[in-house]
């Protein structure tokens, strides 16, 4: 957590700089002097700028994984099947299984570990996974998911879900593969990215007072320059932060 909280203060500090000379070689060039207060616009832009930053880097504590940026994949839409999983049975018994190589990878297959002839049951409680793929231990549970509209755990029309705690779903069709996440999480990402780029443009147009097109234009280049090079970095220190 530490290391997050040094390296957005980094950021901030190196923003400052770099908005700065930005701010007073195009003001120089364009109005032949440097808009006053440049020395406090230049920090308020890096602080506004960083914001939106901060707000990833909570969110992604929160739900690490889902906020990577757009060029890389999210945690949630890997389709490699687990090389091993456990599963709880009805009557509380666990089995446990390996996958079986050769297979449609987005359709696996897998045997039992001690009767190779027992297949994995229709319905059951829990399916546990490892966490990667250095664990021997089946730390992430994936639980049963009721059916709709029902008050307690029934297994009556069940509709063979399975979600962990970070909302990630596995059906029992494709048992072992994660499913592509469906909730507003694609949203919320937009919604990142609409604050970082309007922080970006507002700094360029607000406080270094650049006229509308070259404000626009540098914060879009600004915006664009920190999705490709900060915010892949930042996430990483976040994800590594939550513990996840």
């Amino acid at each position: 957590m530490l290391g997050l909280l040094g390296f957005l203060l980094f950021v901030l500090i190196a923003l400052a700089i770099a908005i700065f000379f930005v701010g007073s070689v195009l003001q120089t060039r364009l109005f032949d002097q440097a808009p006053e207060g440049l020395f406090w616009r230049a920090p308020a832009a890096a602080g506004l700028v960083t914001l939106p930053l901060l707000l990833w880097s909570f969110w992604t504590l929160a739900s690490p994984g889902d906020t990577r940026p757009l060029q890389q994949a999210p945690k949630s839409a890997q389709t490699e099947a687990f090389s091993r999983l456990q599963v709880l049975t009805l009557d509380d018994r666990l089995e446990t299984y390996a996958l079986i190589p050769g297979g449609n990878p987005s359709v696996p297959r897998y045997r039992n570990v001690e009767d190779a002839s027992r297949p994995i049951p229709t319905v059951m409680k829990e399916v546990r996974v490892p966490r990667d793929a250095e664990s021997k231990d089946f730390q992430v549970v994936f639980k049963h998911e009721k059916p709709a509209g029902s008050a307690k755990e029934s297994y009556v029309n069940d509709p063979g879900r399975y979600v962990d705690e970070d909302g990630r779903v596995m059906e029992r069709g494709t048992l072992g593969v994660l499913i592509p996440s469906r909730t507003g999480k694609f949203l919320v990402l937009l919604i990142m990215y609409a604050l970082l780029f309007t922080a970006w443009i507002s700094g360029m147009l607000v406080l270094l007072q650049l006229p509308g097109g070259y404000g626009i234009g540098v914060g879009m280049a600004g915006a664009l320059l920190t999705n490709f090079t900060l915010l892949p970095f930042l996430i990483a220190l976040a994800e590594k932060a939550s513990g996840k």
